[in-house]
């Protein structure tokens, strides 16, 4: 017979490769005895030096101890909030002083004043108001049919009673408002009122009586428009009761 000539050959790895089919190193076992004399093995500890990591040694920060950088950053953001600080301070007392330089260069004066058309429409329509309730509590307290009335009765009797009510309405509206708070509501909305050169309440009283009647006996209008075609109050030299307006200059 003859032999195969690769029964005797061996394979051999070229490289160690994984290490799956490395020669297997047998651990060295060590024995200790005892005071009894027992034999006890003990494998000695793995080298564990080819796993561990070096230790890096960290340097300790003091937060006591700053530094120089980070000082500079905190000065400059120090003096830049103070500068900030100051400016908003000068703002504002700059602002306050012009404030009181505009106040008090402003200041209030009274000048004389004719009628405005504005306060006559306006107390004209509070009147009619005033005349229109007292007519409905007229009619409510007398139970007059008031469309029999008109119709039944001449204007020329009922025309004089229904102007002596409007002019009693006007008169008192005109008077109770400026004896209490020296103008109407008509003259409160375009900053005027009554002014008399007395300190007496009693001659300032009977002088705004005289101007209302006036007022009120020239029928509402002629005073008021002729005031308004002159330029000046009218009314006020008659009775001594002028009419004047606040102004700031």
């Amino acid at each position: 017979m003859t032999q195969d000539p690769f029964e005797e050959f061996e394979f051999k790895p070229i490289t160690d490769g994984l290490g799956f089919h490395g020669k297997k190193k047998k651990a060295q076992i060590m024995a200790s005895v005892d005071d009894n004399g027992t034999m006890t093995p003990s494998i000695p500890p793995k080298d564990t030096s080819a796993y561990s990591l070096p230790v890096v040694e960290r340097p300790i920060l003091d937060p006591a101890v700053k530094t120089p950088k980070v000082d500079q950053v905190l000065e400059q953001i120090k003096s830049q909030r103070q500068s900030l600080q100051i400016e908003e301070r000068k703002k504002v007392t700059g602002a306050k002083a012009d404030t009181k330089a505009t106040v008090t260069q402003r200041v209030k004066t009274r000048i004389p004043s004719r009628p405005e058309v504005t306060a006559m429409m306006l107390d004209f329509l509070l009147c009619i108001s005033g005349f229109l309730t007292v007519l409905i509590l007229t009619i409510l307290t007398t139970q007059v049919d008031l469309v029999k009335f008109l119709t039944t009765v001449p204007w020329q009797e009922w025309v004089p009673f229904l102007y002596m009510t409007v002019a009693f309405t006007a008169f008192i509206y005109t008077t109770v408002t400026r004896l209490f708070s020296r103008q109407t509501v008509g003259e409160w909305v375009t900053d005027q009122y009554i002014e008399v050169k007395s300190p007496s309440f009693a001659v300032f009283f009977l002088r705004v009586v005289v101007r209302d009647f006036l007022v009120v006996a020239t029928g509402f209008v002629l005073l008021p428009l002729l005031s308004l075609l002159l330029g000046t109050d009218l009314a006020g030299r008659v009775s001594g009761a002028y009419l004047v307006k606040e102004t700031y200059v």
